[in-house]
């Protein structure tokens, strides 16, 4: 299993998928960008950098003791959004980016989800929320799970 084939994979899906092409032009007016990697001397901090994806490795887990191998990459998913919801009671003030940003993941996820990643499968998605420390910027990190069983008499570090 190839970290970096499994990242490029979920690159095209997340960058060709119309459902989040379609939601990102909807609320934000234009398609979302995917990076993979990031400049952290310069990262996104303008409204137009958004809605972003940043795809990145995370980890791999290989051994003797293991039945099977297993990656993470990461999908941080982040949007730009200054408005509040309207139309709440007056002592009620609630960002519309956390609710974006809840929306923006799950058609990354779907896209994620839907990609063709061979004989690989994903264990599991975790979704790490950070909606105050970057504001105006609203940002999720998907934290994906990809796990491919040893064959037999395979060897764990070829």
């Amino acid at each position: 299993m190839n970290i970096i084939t499994l990242l490029n994979a979920m690159r095209d899906a997340v960058a060709d998928d119309a459902d989040t092409k379609t939601w990102c032009q909807a609320q934000y007016g234009s398609d979302h960008q995917v990076l993979v990697g990031l400049d952290r001397r310069r990262p996104p901090e303008a409204e137009s950098d958004y809605p972003l994806v940043h795809l990145y490795p995370g980890m791999e887990t290989e051994g003797y003791e293991l039945e099977e191998e297993t990656v993470v990459i990461n999908a941080s998913c982040g949007i730009y959004d200054t408005a509040n919801l309207s139309g709440l009671s007056d002592n009620i003030t609630q960002m519309q980016g956390i609710g974006n940003v809840v929306a923006f993941r799950g058609y990354v996820r779907a896209a994620i989800a839907g990609a063709s990643l061979g004989s690989v499968f994903i264990h599991r998605i975790e979704s790490l929320y950070d909606t105050v420390e970057f504001y105006p910027a609203f940002i999720v990190t998907l934290r994906i799970t990809i796990g491919a069983p040893y064959s037999l008499g395979g060897d764990p570090f070829p």
